[in-house]
């Protein structure tokens, strides 16, 4: 009973969505879009990249070293395993540019014991290579897929001919860093005072010439003694004396060469 209600709501829901959509007042403008259905024509690739994995379709990574073309989907009670034959990316119609890259997969059967095994103690799955989805799902959103690839068993195992072994990739670019201890001090921590004292200067206080300096205990700053400090005018006498003592000295020392 629940199958053929999934298989009515599969055939049933792009009409029904567009209909209601031309029909009823809908504010969003997004939802309006999509209900129109995408353009006709689509891209296609035999490469993408997404989520930190690069994805090759079957045909493209046939002859090559490395097989980017395993691909896992996290249901809701099991998880389905498969392997891209396309990459394709529609767009829909009005603006914004509204666009999704879709992967076209091959799907293995998800039976348990059937088409897949799980140890639990090991956490291994296999996938029975013959064994096909019965279903007709091949599209999934490239953002949902996660990336495995499949490793054939040793050919002295002849009960394990059929099957393959499922290998989960981590992305590139994502590493798995452990939990810190918050008690763990470091001791080559920078050192930075995080109390600043801030005086303020007052600007419109008067000044006064002849008023002493005191500092900020209030005690008088002595800058020199009344000896040591003289005006101007007397340097300059001191000097002129100076000056003219020095040019009675040349004018005696001419007379005596003579």
């Amino acid at each position: 009973m629940q199958n053929d209600i999934n298989k009515e709501v599969e055939k049933h829901f792009p009409s029904w969505f567009k209909t209601y959509a031309s029909q009823n007042p809908i504010e969003n403008n997004f939802i309006s879009d999509v209900a129109k259905g995408p353009l006709r024509t689509v891209k296609s690739y035999p490469v993408y990249f997404i989520n930190g994995f690069k994805y090759h379709t079957q045909s493209h990574g046939h002859n090559r070293a490395t097989t980017n073309s395993g691909v896992c989907i996290k249901g809701e009670l099991m998880d389905y395993y498969g392997k891209i034959t396309e990459i394709l990316e529609i767009e829909y119609l009005a603006l914004p540019i509204k666009h999704c890259v879709l992967f076209k997969c091959e799907w293995f059967d998800p039976t348990p014991n059937v088409g897949i095994k799980v140890n639990c103690a090991y956490n291994l799955v296999e996938i029975n290579q013959r064994r096909r989805l019965a279903n007709f799902e091949p599209f999934v959103l490239a953002m949902q897929a996660t990336q495995v690839y499949y490793l054939p068993f040793p050919n002295l195992r002849r009960d394990k001919m059929d099957w393959l072994a499922v290998c989960k990739v981590k992305p590139r670019g994502i590493f798995e860093m452990k939990a810190a201890r918050q008690d763990k001090r470091i001791e080559s921590e920078a050192f930075q005072e995080e109390e600043v004292e801030r005086h303020e200067i007052n600007e419109n206080l008067p000044y006064r010439d002849n008023e002493p300096l005191t500092s900020m205990d209030n005690e008088f700053v002595d800058i020199g003694s009344d000896e040591e400090s003289k005006s101007t005018s007397e340097l300059e006498s001191e000097f002129d004396s100076i000056y003219s003592e020095n040019e009675e000295n040349c004018d005696n020392n001419a007379d005596d060469s003579e």
